[in-house]
């Protein structure tokens, strides 16, 4: 029976548990748990990503609502505590299953320290109950966090495995802290385990553990960076923390091993980059390691993804500006006052000079050529996006090669996008030419729908979306896309459409894109959507009267 009194089963009994599932997984595919919906033409955030923009992008819950949810979960796990039974448990479960554990999971711990109507045996019990039987996350989550103040040794290994998802490894890492007397070298072997916001929190708390563990530091800048999520995460961690400066200064460039290499580019780079996390410009040592670095790409630079860093460099040097420098008003820093900034850093105009000149020799090379054609013309699609990105720095045309390719490959959507960043209209002209030509835009334009084009039944839809978002940046119109994209069943079909229709005067325009806004303006499912439609529509219609 369930809460309600039916003879429907209770909430953890309608799917596997997540710890079977978990249990049952070699690690190496991503693990889709038993309470995901259908991913079917729906947004579906990556495991763990909605505690990681809690934990770093959003601010704490408001007082009244934690205190009002915490001391639910107390309530309910006093009731379970002296009644026992399923529909205890059932009134803490679909509690839980209602909010994030993560905005909760320090005040919950806090009151359960202060208070002394729930003993930790208590306590141990319903966490380990909810770790065996979840079906769903949030509960699971719970049941981590009861069981890291109350339970035992023995339960570390249970912790470790659940750690091994990204969902649970911050749930599991903090628990496991709390069990054993120094967790380093389990978090370490979480940290092994994991790509994606679970590396990210564990490295977050193995980098300043790092100074006393060479081991550990040598792997931080081997590996510790890569994740799935975003590399500007744990850049700066992983330089400062791992000393990406003392490593690159103790080896010459034959001694340097081929992990440090790489692992010092995707580090950098991320670094140039910028982002969510510290940049280059909170890098007391970006001169000396850019120096050192360039210094080992001279005798190693050996593939294309090292090209690709030296490319970087390059391109931070000439202007590149990484993170935006406020000024006391708020307003951005122009570049001059930027690269001021980065004097004191050791960035001085003799040292980016020099630092330029080894950059531009390094992408002279004349076998780069060759080597970055043949990668495009390959059957590696990660080699070839590179390439791409490369021909430009090293003075190589790929672009009638990618079009010959898109001949060939006209479901290819990446090829549309990178053969719509030339800056020759007739370049312009003969993509928009060949996308009317060869896209399927009869069988695209079905009607509107709420649909968000995800999967492959959309690739020819997702084509379609870089073709009109470029066009709306560069103010080239086409009747025939966009009509296509005005009666698309996908939302970002017809938003880009719109966008094209507001960018391009109505002069342009033909009487059968008038009758597609009209139409479309009429059947939009969208109201945001469909305002923007109508208002488009207002302005020309005193002009067809």
């Amino acid at each position: 029976m369930s809460s309600s009194g039916t003879s429907q089963p209770w909430p953890w009994q309608d799917r596997p548990s997540i710890l079977s599932a978990i249990r049952a997984w070699d690690g190496r595919a991503s693990l889709p748990l038993p309470d995901e919906p259908p991913a079917i033409n729906r947004v579906r955030y990556a495991s763990g990503a909605l505690d990681g923009i809690v934990t770093h992008h959003l601010g704490s819950a408001s007082a009244r609502d934690q205190a009002d949810v915490v001391s639910s979960v107390l309530f309910s796990l006093e009731r379970l505590a002296r009644t026992g039974g399923d529909h205890a448990r059932g009134a803490l479960y679909e509690l839980v299953m209602r909010g994030s554990v993560a905005a909760h999971a320090d005040a919950i711990v806090d009151r359960l320290a202060e208070q002394r109507r729930l003993t930790r045996a208590e306590v141990r019990d319903a966490a380990r109950w909810l770790i065996g039987a979840a079906a769903h996350r949030e509960p699971l989550k719970l049941g981590i966090v009861l069981l890291g103040v109350s339970g035992a040794p023995e339960d570390v290994t249970e912790l470790m495995l659940l750690g091994r998802h990204d969902e649970f490894t911050l749930y599991a890492a903090v628990a496991v802290a709390n069990l054993v007397d120094d967790p380093t070298d389990l978090w370490w072997q979480m940290a092994r385990a994991v790509r994606g916001w679970g590396k990210i929190h564990l490295v977050e708390r193995l980098a300043p553990l790092a100074a006393r563990r060479p081991d550990l530091a040598a792997w931080l800048l081997r590996e510790g960076c890569a994740n799935e999520v975003m590399n500007e995460y744990l850049a700066y961690l992983c330089a400062s923390e791992g000393g990406l400066g003392d490593a690159l200064d103790a080896v010459t460039p034959e001694g340097a091993d081929d992990a440090l290499i790489d692992g010092a580019c995707r580090i950098v780079g991320a670094l140039l980059r910028g982002g969510p996390a510290e940049d280059i410009d909170s890098y007391a040592d970006g001169a000396r390691v850019l120096t050192a670095l360039l210094g080992v790409m001279e005798k190693r630079c050996d593939r294309l993804p090292r090209l690709a860093l030296v490319s970087s460099v390059r391109a931070w040097l000439r202007g590149g500006v990484g993170r935006t420098l406020a000024l006391e008003d708020g307003a951005a820093a122009p570049p001059q006052e930027l690269w001021q900034a980065r004097e004191a850093q050791g960035f001085s105009a003799a040292v980016r000079q020099a630092l330029t000149a080894r950059c531009d020799a390094l992408l002279a090379r004349p076998a780069w050529r060759a080597e970055v054609a043949a990668a495009y013309l390959g059957d590696d699609v990660r080699e070839r996006r590179l390439a791409w990105q490369l021909s430009e720095a090293i003075g190589l045309d790929l672009w009638p090669a990618g079009l010959a390719r898109l001949h060939a490959e006209p479901l290819e959507d990446s090829l549309w996008w990178e053969l719509l960043q030339s800056g020759d209209p007739g370049r312009i002209a003969q993509v928009v030419a060949l996308a009317e030509a060869v896209l399927p835009l009869a069988a695209i334009a079905t009607g509107p729908a709420d649909d968000l084009g995800r999967g492959p039944t959309y690739q020819a839809h997702t084509c379609l979306d870089f073709v009109l978002q470029e066009l709306g940046r560069h103010r080239v119109f086409s009747a025939a896309l966009a009509v296509a994209g005005l009666r698309s069943p996908t939302v970002r079909n017809r938003t880009l459409a719109a966008g094209l229709l507001e960018v391009v005067p109505p002069a342009q325009w033909s009487a059968e894109v008038v009758a597609a806004l009209e139409r479309a303006a009429a059947e939009e499912p969208r109201p945001e959507l469909q305002a923007r439609l109508a208002e488009r529509l207002v302005e020309i219609r005193p002009a067809k009267v």
